[in-house]
Parts: structure tokens; sequence; C-alpha cells
């Protein structure tokens, strides 16, 4: 009862400054277009918002979540600051004030004040609800756009430079929690039979030139199946999709893309895992080795569409004068390599290596058909062999068709389009590693579903981002310098080689220059000064 009074009264200071408002403006509101009359009410709301979100507020700061007795970064003795301190918070419906008991640990430097962990605040002035707004238009605009596009909706301005720091550091955040494989995990009920896996990189704009990012996509594959209209084939459809993207090596990169999958259900209860990708060296290296477990099956399949672009490219080197005759051969070995796998492409490149003589004669070939291939395109041919003997066990399609899997990698190639190209590649822009992983990082999460980017805001991030500032391990402490006479090598390591029958040559003089110290308060020794009496005079 005592805390409906509570709410009551700031209920009732906030219809008191209604009614000053409508009053004051009612004049306008009667006058104008339905524009300026819900402007001029988002205001006057604003203004109400205040008023019961500060009155709220400031009745929690007075009951026991005020209070705290340890410090939660190091477990210090907490100590009460004398007087209370006021603090701001620029909310969605309005600007709170509100006085909170504020503490200093004993131990450790660091300040803190037990509503704020409560509410789920940071050191920045914005309330969570805000700031998952904000991060919502910073992940798929640029900051200033962004920016500007808040004020217009919500009534409220942030500057372009405070969504950039709040959209980075939620991005920071956000690796912090990947580094958990249990985090946003699907329940286990809810683990399907068969997962797809997708890899692939796009390089992105940094300070110091293009620097790859890659980029993995992880999705439940099935039950539900959906049937083409043009050829009637079968495939099975991918869930929701959850995304990752790093700027870092293979080596870091492939064990973030497992724990996404760990989250989707990998080894607990996930009995296939399908992987599709180009045919980039960096990936098939560590696929199968990263997703072999126990009781499931990985299919890895080549995408089909990347295969045949370099069918096309030796179809345009071996009949470049004949567009035609190029064009049925890419048509005939895209057919057979769909419906028969590698071994009959594998035979075509054979016989595009195979001499003239050796050739058939056609008499409705043209004059220059027979002609020897050039080097290069000899050299693109033999390329061409090596990557589908390479990946020939991962070109078998008509296999891949019959138990209803996907053939292409288009899904991948758009999820870089769309977390990487969309966003860090627009014009002028030039990121700072941090900046670029931060925000691919929010990115990221803001594509991978509601529910996940709500567990993430639940999670009070703005709060556990002050928190990690606390826990971070302190800098190591700088190396002394070493003595000015190890800077230099010893000069008879510079002296050119003298010969035997010369004599030693004579040590030189040290060039090193040394600063005279005498009289001064740092050649004193250590802890001079505080052996000395205050009133000491220092030299000069």
């Amino acid at each position: 009862m005592e805390d409906t009074g509570k709410l009551a009264a700031v209920v009732a200071a906030a219809v008191a400054e209604l009614e000053a408002a409508v009053t004051g403006s009612a004049a306008d509101l009667l006058r104008e277009d339905l524009l300026v009359v819900e402007q001029r009410l988002q205001a006057i709301f604003r203004q109400v918002g205040s008023v019961v979100g500060s009155g709220v507020l400031q009745a929690r700061a007075a009951g026991s979540e005020g209070q705290a007795t340890r410090c939660p970064a190091c477990g210090g003795r907490l100590h009460l600051v004398g007087a209370a301190r006021t603090r701001t918070v620029l909310g969605l419906v309005g600007e709170y004030h509100f006085t909170r008991p504020t503490f200093t640990c004993g131990v450790c430097p660091a300040g803190y004040a037990p509503l704020d962990e409560a509410l789920g605040l940071g050191t920045a002035r914005l309330s969570p609800a805000l700031a998952q707004v904000l991060c919502r238009a910073a992940a798929a605009l640029p900051f200033a756009e962004a920016g500007a596009q808040v004020p217009g909706s919500l009534g409220v301005a942030v500057d372009a430079e405070t969504i950039r720091r709040l959209a980075e550091g939620m991005g920071a955040v956000i690796e912090h929690d990947q580094a958990d494989r249990t985090t946003w995990a699907l329940p286990q009920a809810a683990v399907p039979a068969c997962l797809l896996v997708e890899a692939d990189g796009v390089p992105t704009p940094l300070l110091d030139g293009y620097h790859e990012t890659k980029v993995g996509r992880v999705a439940a594959l099935g039950p539900t199946r959906r049937t083409d209209p043009e050829t009637g084939r079968v495939t099975l459809v991918a869930q929701p999709s959850s995304f990752c993207s790093t700027l870092e090596g293979t080596d870091a990169f492939f064990p973030r893309l497992t724990r996404d999958a760990w989250r989707a259900g990998f080894t607990r209860g996930v009995r296939q895992v399908v992987f599709i990708a180009d045919g980039a060296e960096w990936i098939w290296q560590q696929a199968r080795t990263q997703f072999s477990a126990p009781g499931v099956e990985v299919v890895e399949i080549l995408d089909y569409y990347h295969a045949c672009e370099h069918l096309a490219a030796v179809a345009r080197a071996v009949h470049d004068a004949e567009p035609i005759r190029a064009a049925t051969w890419f048509a005939d070995q895209r057919h057979a390599l769909l419906h028969q796998g590698p071994a009959p492409i594998l035979a075509a490149l054979d016989a595009c290596h195979a001499p003239d003589a050796d050739r058939a004669p056609d008499a409705d070939r043209a004059p220059d058909a027979d002609r020897a291939l050039d080097e290069s395109a000899r050299d693109l041919v033999r390329r061409t062999h090596a990557y589908f003997t390479t990946h020939a066990a991962r070109m078998d399609y008509p296999t891949v068709a019959a138990r209803h899997f996907p053939l292409g990698s288009g899904a991948i190639e758009s999820a870089c389009k769309l977390l990487i190209s969309q966003r860090e590649k627009l014009s002028g822009m030039r990121w700072s590693p941090a900046g670029a992983q931060h925000t691919a990082n929010l990115r990221a999460l803001s594509c991978s579903g509601r529910e996940r980017w709500a567990i993430f805001w639940t999670s009070h991030p703005l709060a556990r981002a002050r928190r990690l500032a606390l826990l971070a391990p302190p800098l190591p402490a700088l190396l002394p310098p070493p003595p000015a006479e190890e800077l230099i090598p010893p000069p008879l390591l510079l002296a050119p080689c003298a010969a035997a029958t010369d004599p030693p040559a004579a040590p030189a003089a040290s060039a090193t220059t040394r600063i005279a110290t005498a009289g001064k308060p740092w050649a004193k020794g250590k802890d001079h000064w505080r052996r000395r009496p205050l009133a000491h005079p220092r030299s000069a």
C-alpha cells in the first residue's frame, strides 16, 4: 500500500504537469494540422513522462535498492559518499532526474551506485530502451544518418558521436558474449535434426587498406520443403539464420562458427551438418575437422554456381574465336555436372589438353577451331582440372539433389552484402579494426532474429559494459629502459673487418650522451622526497 501511495502521488504530479502543458498550447493544437498536432503532443507527453519517470526512480532510490555493502568489482567494503548525487537519464518518454546514494570502494578506486546496477544503466546518459533503439538504427545506417533519424521519430536529439560510442561499446559486449557458447543457446527441445552451415569472406576497408572479414551463417535445414516452379526440384527450406563475423584469421573464425552451431544444436542432437561454400582453401582446410563429431554426418557441398563459373572461363579461353561454340560447350558441361557429377567434366578438360593431331576432324568446324591453345589457355585448363579434381567429392550434385539439399551458397553471399557491404563499405568509409569488428557484431546480432536480440538487451548490456571495464585486467607494467650502454652496439662490431696483419684497433670512444643529473630531484635516490619533510626546500 505504501508503494501504491507513492505511485499515486507521482501520477498526480504528472496529471498537473499535463494540464499545464495542454492549457498553454491548447490554442495551437486547435489551429494546426495533424502533423504539428502530433509533434506538439509528443513534446507534451515527454514532459509528462519525465515527471512520472523521475518520480518512480526517486522512489526506488529511497528503498533498499539504493544500498550496498560490497564492491561488485573486487568484493571490498564500500563507503557511502557524503552527499547523494543527482543523475540525469535520457529515455524514450522523457528525461529523468533522480538522486541516489553512491559509494566508493576502499580497495579499488571504483565508484558504485547500486540503483544504477538494478536499472541496467551504464556510464552514458541513455536509458536501456533508448539505447536499444539507437543501436538498431546504428546497425542499419551510418552513425550520422542514425543521429538524424532519431529526432524525427522520437523527438530526442542524440549526436552521431554518442551513437558511435554506444554502438561500438555494445559490439564489444557482444564480442564478450560470443566467447561463451551457452549464450543464446537454443532450448534442447527445439534442436533440429539437420543444420546448414555456410562461410565466406568479404574485403572490408580499414585505415591501412582492405582486410578480409569472414562471415558465417548457421540455420536449421528442413523439414519444410520447397519446389522450384521452373525446374521442379525439391529442396529443404532453411529456417531463420544466425550470423557471426570476424576480421581475425581462420584459426579464430572457425571456433566462433562452431560455437554458433553449438547454440543451434550441434553435438546436442543434430545428426547432419550440411556445409556449403565456394572453393576458398581456408574454408575447406578446417570445415570437416571442426564439424566432425560422433554420430554427426558432415556433408560438404561446393557451390554449384562457382563451379560453373570455372567452366565458363574455360569455354571462353578454349573457344574464344567461336562464341556460339563456347556457349554450347559450357551448356553441355554445366548440364553434365548437375546430372552426372564431376567425372564427365574431367574427361572434357582432358580432351582440351589433347594435341591437335589427336582430334577427330570436323567438317563443320571453323578453320581456326583446331588451332593450338596458347599458354594462358592451357594454364587455365590445367588449373581448372586441378580444381575439379580437388573438389570432386564435394561435387556429387546428383546425390545432393536426391537428398534435397541446396546446391548453392547464395545465402552466405547475400549475408556478406547484408552484414558488411551495406554497412561498412559505403562511400568514404574507413574503419579501425575494433570499430569494424564491433559494428559487424552489432549488425550480425540485429539480423539473427528477434529472440536473440531481446535476450541480449534483457541482460543489462549497458551495466555489463561498465562492469567489464572495471574488471578488465590492468595494463602490464612497462619494463625499465635498458642502460644507455646497451642501446648502441660496441664500436668494434660496427668497424670494418681489419686485415690479419693489421694491429688491433683501439676501441672508439662511446658516442652516448648523458644528461647531467647532479643536483636534480630524480638523482637523489628512490623515495628521496618521501623521507624529507614537506617544508624542505627543493633544488631547482
